[in-house]
């Protein structure tokens, strides 16, 4: 910043120049200071995501099956032996 005038003038204008960058390295600094938050939130936030994502998903409580509800899921038929899975008599 440089100014150039005659002592009057600079009297006059000097005080609201200085006032007026003042307030505009504010405004720049809190603009700033706001991004870094910003920024850092958005970094935490990818990294959470990209921890969970990582994260083997839990498996939910399945209710419990009887003994007639395992039987008929794994194959067996209704009378309670297995089934053929291949013909012998080839």
């Amino acid at each position: 910043m440089s100014f150039t005038g005659t002592a009057a003038e600079l009297d006059a204008q000097l005080p609201d120049a200085i006032v007026s960058f003042v307030a505009s390295r504010l405004e720049l600094k809190n603009t700033l200071d706001r991004a870094k938050e910003e920024m850092a939130a958005a970094a935490r936030a990818a990294q959470d995501e990209a921890r969970n994502k990582s994260k083997p998903a839990k498996k939910t409580a399945q209710p419990r099956r009887t003994g007639k509800e395992r039987g008929a899921q794994s194959g067996r038929v209704a009378n309670g032996a297995w089934p053929f899975r291949y013909d012998r008599s080839a």
